[in-house]
């Protein structure tokens, strides 16, 4: 990925709501820029080559609420800033979007065996974090449970330990959960299994 300061300027990117180099083999690690892109909305950069760790840097963009690192060789550590995200952690923040109606319909599939979803705008986009598929470590980070509008959490294969936060039931807007194939010990905490009769508690 290009790394200079030029690729965004006063003219450059500035209403960009929708960010999507899906599977086009780009390497090198997520490039600070797209911290200046104040519009952006949906960031899906899964299926490359992308190297380093997760920017401290997402958390504070204004308008992001969808993002997509899955398939990359991103290593580790989940930055506790990534759980501020403010179109997440506040109704009030993300009430005050105006989502951009598409002029042409965009073609998401999520993961690889996921279906192909297809948006006329940005409303409906679902909220989402999907980092499946890296080389992440650590442990989830207990503020995991600011992400209040959060819908979708996919950490799934990746190096992951520790307990699973108990709070993590407190997302009560969440739907989606995949935590599999990482080093997870524990139990899930009973609100969660409560909320979610599927979940069993097995080793």
């Amino acid at each position: 990925m290009p790394n200079g300061d030029g690729m965004v300027n006063v003219d450059g990117f500035q209403n960009l709501g929708i960010l999507s180099f899906r599977d086009c083999e780009l390497t090198g690690s997520l490039a600070v820029w797209l911290s200046k892109l104040k519009k952006l909305e949906v960031l899906d950069m899964s299926f490359n080559i992308i190297t380093g760790s997760v920017p401290s840097w997402l958390g504070t963009s204004p308008s992001l609420f969808h993002i997509n690192l899955g398939n990359n060789r991103i290593s580790g550590e989940l930055p506790k800033q990534l759980c501020e995200l403010p179109m997440l952690v506040s109704e009030q923040t993300a009430a005050q979007v105006e989502h951009t109606y598409l002029e042409l319909p965009f073609f998401v599939k999520p993961a690889s065996d996921a279906y192909v979803w297809q948006y006329s705008s940005l409303s409906f986009f679902p909220p989402a974090i999907y980092l499946y598929n890296n080389s992440i470590n650590g442990s989830i980070p207990t503020e995991i449970s600011q992400l209040i509008l959060l819908r979708t959490l996919d950490l799934s294969h990746n190096n992951v330990g520790g307990n699973i936060p108990d709070k993590i039931s407190s997302l009560e807007m969440l739907e989606t959960l995949d935590l599999s194939m990482n080093h997870l010990s524990g139990a899930f905490n009973e609100p969660l299994v409560r909320r979610n009769p599927s979940i069993i508690d097995k080793p």
